[in-house]
């Protein structure tokens, strides 16, 4: 699964401000040049015909007048009734309200609700070329949150679903959605189950740019100059609105000088003063500057540097009034660590108030001041690689009036940001009568760990710990403390297990999980390598632990204990015990355990760094059980005669996957990538623009004269690569093949062509078909023209699960979830040869609000991943997510369940163990009708949903692993004595 790249911003808005996710800092040059604030109602409720017109073909739904809560427009707003159970309920507009769009840049609606669920209202709009799902365009990703808000939509940038993958310069005119020739537009949403969904809309309407971006209101102290940085529309009530095109010298009498290399940026978020900005292209300068009175100012100024995602050569300054606010030209060591790139890393999710604002925003969009001295009549700002929000000088006699307005300005910032955030759902967990300032207490196998949850009955009892592991295994523990009162900082001491022998502390690693909140969502941040965090009332934490028992353990029952201190209070002693098993488990499994992997690699740092990082992030994949890795494509470097093409093949990769042991059966392919070539060939064939036009057209190079030729020979080269490099590879056709197919897919005919070639070519390939059917065709032939199926484990593919067994090819499972179960007993019931899921750690080069810096560990930013970047003195360099210990030990099941089955094969000749065979048959049939033939996929549910990244199997049976696996460990013992 590749991503798309985004077609649209949605936003959410609330009085004051706007958020929005957006892949662009810069707003369009005609929003910068030209106020374009013009908004146009559709429905305001107050003629009772706007009623009628929504509700002529409207299905599942009805609207009813009202003049209550929901009222934001005039004196009357509808109230919208989604009956329960419904697949959807739909409103279309149609008319003169779907006529002349193209003007406007966002549709709007202002809802009220009081349920918390995060209804997703979807906008969809059809065109004269719109006949399916992929020639329109669907706004899927807006959400509602309890109370009043406005819901935005970025329709500027409409595309058609089926080319969401390209970026909008890419586009053909034909991809676009013609928004002045729209011939009907959707909202609809999915109520829940059990409820109504019950909302309340008014002031349905297109905005242009400006008009949807929010204003702040602040009081200005007199004699205050104040400038506002921005496109035309970043306005605030006495300010003076600069935009990049405001030039100095000129007619306002304040400007930028040689402005041609600056843009306005941001969405109004987190607030209308300080999230709109003017900022200058990569390592350009920006110099500001106006007429004011001679004299002594105090300067307030809102701005700050703009981290990017990679080091360059930048000067990192900011100089107001001749005052120096900041001033760095920063080497890669210091870029890539925790003052630039990793400035959050520290950073702890906390629920105190304001946390938000005071441990993020505070540092995104911060805030300076300063004294100045004017002697020319001329106040310049300087700034190099920096954005610029606002700036406010005021006469330094007014000093009082400069404070209270420094803080006033803080207040209404927060205020207008914490607006916008959406409640934590979950209630805290209670005190109970006897409970001490906290529990700590071991969760259940199943049970996630949110900020909010709380032990159960049962759970209240798990006060000490347990586990059990072969000789060599690394198992994963978890302690969870759910505190009453502010503990401060708090640290969890590990100590030796001893009897029969001794494990030292050393072999337990302890982290504590964080977490991500943006304001609408939580999820794991990643484990902190730490035994010391602070926890505060209300906020349950969870550590999780590794024990790597070394390989030549004595088998036994090991005890010792775990020391929980509280920065305030008692410590607590928690017993652990380990029972070593009497044997080791399989070294070498039969199957190919990996993710879809890109090196990380950043400029500025040395070769032999970049090398070692990648390495050791192979060996931590190699130590929590992956057995292969994506290697990447080989290049096409030109195209010769006789159909030869010439090849460079880079061996980084497989020399490190074979260091560190991965790739040592013939089954443990690595994966490798076809398409990259065929589109290589192609690129070359058709000559200029190649590459954008085959993007434009997936498959238009396999219909170039000459390709099948060009194409074998290079396949074949590859062929000949691996077999001198002496590991398994895999080449995938294509990723996720589709009839409306994004520039990394591609359709039916043309993966079944590839297939053939590569077939023809003599290499190993693999395809990962998301189900059964795309649009009216059966996909389950694919498994006549490759080597491996890749697919799903749900019910969508049942038709590809039983072709590819039948007829005798491998199959794979991928995008099924980083759950225990899928990747171990699953694996094994579905006969997979192969678990592979995406990605390793893949990152957008995006922010909310248009913010335009990229840091890790920044909620407000889409740069993070399941094993987020860390600074280079960190183990390869990264953090990981608990996810990753969810997988290893679902390997560890499967490494049981093949150590049983080599044992039973040792054993079968010994009748002395002819009772334990018996019995270890039996097991296996059993655990092969406990476990479904095709569970459940969480986040996979119909056949729309085959592009998504599963969240793990969904099944009951899913809860007996640990059980199962001692079982196991029983019938093994008996096996191996």
């Amino acid at each position: 699964m590749k991503p798309a790249t985004n077609r649209f911003v949605p936003l959410f808005l609330s009085s004051l401000c706007s958020l929005c996710l957006c892949g662009e800092s810069c707003t369009s040059a005609r929003a910068q040049d030209e106020d374009r604030s013009k908004v146009r109602i559709l429905y305001d409720f107050e003629d009772p015909s706007d009623i009628q017109k929504l509700m002529k073909h409207a299905d599942n739904a009805t609207l009813t007048a009202a003049e209550d809560v929901g009222v934001t427009h005039g004196s009357r707003c509808a109230r919208l009734t989604a009956r329960k159970g419904a697949e959807y309920a739909v409103l279309v507009l149609d008319g003169d309200a779907v006529k002349q769009w193209g003007d406007y840049d966002y549709f709007a609606i202002d809802v009220t609700l009081d349920d918390d669920h995060p209804y997703a209202l979807a906008l969809e709009l059809w065109d004269g070329a719109s006949s399916n799902y992929a020639t329109r365009c669907t706004y899927e990703d807006v959400t509602t949150r309890p109370g009043r808000q406005t819901l935005l939509y970025h329709i500027a940038r409409a595309c058609r679903n089926g080319k969401e993958g390209l970026d909008w310069g890419e586009l053909e005119a034909k991809d676009k959605i013609d928004r002045d020739g729209l011939t009907q537009v959707k909202l609809f949403l999915t109520p829940l189950a059990d409820r109504d969904a019950v909302m309340w809309i008014d002031n349905i309407r297109l905005m242009q740019e400006d008009a949807a971006k929010p204003k702040l209101n602040v009081p200005l102290p007199a004699g205050a100059r104040a400038f506002k940085f921005g496109g035309a529309g970043a306005k605030a009530p006495g300010f003076t609105t600069v935009t990049p095109d405001t030039v100095f010298p000129g007619a306002a009498n304040c400007g930028f000088v040689d402005p041609n290399k600056l843009a306005a940026g941001g969405a109004g978020w987190p607030d209308g003063l300080s999230g709109t900005f003017v900022l200058p292209h990569d390592n350009d300068r920006t110099v500001f500057r106006a007429r004011v009175p001679a004299g002594d100012y105090f300067v307030w100024l809102c701005g700050g540097p703009i981290i990017y995602k990679e080091w360059e050569e930048r000067h990192y300054l900011l100089r107001a009034g001749g005052e120096t606010l900041y001033d760095d030209l920063p080497a890669p060591f210091q870029y890539y660590s925790r003052k630039y790139l990793y400035r959050f890393l520290d950073t702890r999710y906390s629920e105190k108030p304001h946390a938000l604002w005071t441990n993020f925003i505070d540092r995104m969009y911060p805030v300076y001041t300063t004294r100045v001295t004017i002697a020319d009549g001329t106040f310049t700002v300087t700034a190099a690689n920096s954005f610029l929000s606002a700036v406010v000088l005021v006469p330094a006699s007014g000093k009082q009036d400069f404070e209270k307005f420094a803080d006033t300005v803080r207040k209404l910032r927060i205020e207008a940001f914490e607006k916008t955030l959406r409640p934590l759902p979950g209630k805290k967990p209670q005190q109970q009568p006897g409970d001490g300032p906290f529990l700590l207490y071991e969760p259940d196998f199943a049970a996630e760990i949110k900020p909010w949850t709380g032990p159960t009955a049962e759970e209240r009892k798990h006060t000490s710990l347990k586990t059990a592991a072969a000789q060599g295994q690394l198992v994963a523990l978890r302690l969870a403390v759910t505190p009453f009162a502010d503990l401060g900082q708090c640290t969890l001491e590990t100590a030796p297990l001893k009897e029969p022998a001794e494990i030292g502390a050393d072999r337990i690693a302890v982290y504590s999980q964080n977490y991500r909140y943006d304001g609408d969502n939580l999820s794991e941040m990643a484990l902190i390598p730490s035994p010391s965090l602070e926890v505060e009332q209300g906020v349950t934490q969870c550590f999780w632990l590794t024990l790597d028992v070394p390989q030549k353990t004595e088998a036994g029952v090991y005890k010792g204990e775990l020391i929980f201190r509280p920065g305030k209070g008692d410590a607590v002693h928690v017993p652990l015990e380990l029972e070593v098993y009497p044997f080791a488990l399989e070294p070498v499994l039969p199957v190919s355990f990996g993710m879809y992997y890109a090196p990380r690699h950043e400029p500025g740092l040395a070769p032999d760094v970049q090398r070692r990082l990648v390495k050791e992030q192979l060996q931590w994949m190699r130590g929590i059980g992956f057995t292969a890795v994506q290697v990447g494509p080989a290049t096409v470097t030109g195209l010769g005669k006789g159909g030869a093409v010439q090849m460079e093949f880079d061996t980084t990769l497989y020399d490190l996957a074979r260091e560190v042991g991965m790739g040592r059966h013939p089954k443990q392919y690595l994966m490798g990538e076809a398409l990259g070539v065929g589109r290589g060939v192609g690129h070359r064939l058709i000559g200029e623009e190649g590459g954008l036009k085959i993007d434009r057209n997936p498959g238009l190079e396999l219909r170039q004269p000459g390709f099948g030729t060009y194409f074998v020979n290079a396949m074949r080269q590859e062929r000949d690569f691996i077999r001198r490099i002496g590991m398994p590879v895999a080449l995938e056709v294509a990723d996720e093949p589709r009839e409306n197919p994004n520039p990394w897919n591609r359709n039916l005919a043309d993966s079944i062509a590839y297939g053939d070639l590569m077939r023809q070519a003599g290499v190993v390939s693999f395809i990962t078909p998301m189900g059964d059917m795309q649009d009216g065709k059966d996909y389950t032939v694919l498994a006549d023209h490759v080597d491996i199926i890749s697919t799903h484990a749900w019910k969508g593919s049942a038709g590809l699960i039983a072709r590819t067994r039948d007829k005798g090819k491998t199959l794979w499972l991928y995008n099924t979830g980083m759950d225990r179960f899928s990747w171990g007993f699953y694996n094994w019931r579905a006969r997979s040869e192969g678990r592979w899921e995406w990605h390793f750690c893949w990152f957008d080069d995006s922010a909310k609000g248009g913010y335009p810096g990229r840091e890790w560990y920044n909620p407000f930013t889409n740069v993070h991943g399941f094993a987020p970047y860390a600074p280079a003195d960190y183990p390869a360099g990264m953090l990981f997510q608990s996810k990753f210990l969810d997988v290893a030990e679902g390997i560890n099941d499967y490494a049981y369940l093949t150590t049983l089955d080599e044992a039973m094969r040792a054993a079968a000749g010994d009748p002395k163990k002819a009772d334990a065979v018996k019995e270890a048959k039996a097991f296996l049939a059993a655990l092969d009708r406990a476990i479904p033939e095709l569970p459940g996929a969480k986040g996979l549910l119909n056949a729309g949903d085959g592009a998504l990244v599963g969240m793990g199997v969904d099944d009951e049976a899913r809860l007996q692993a640990p059980h199962w696996r001692e079982s196991i460990a029983r019938l093994l013992k008996a096996l191996k004595q």
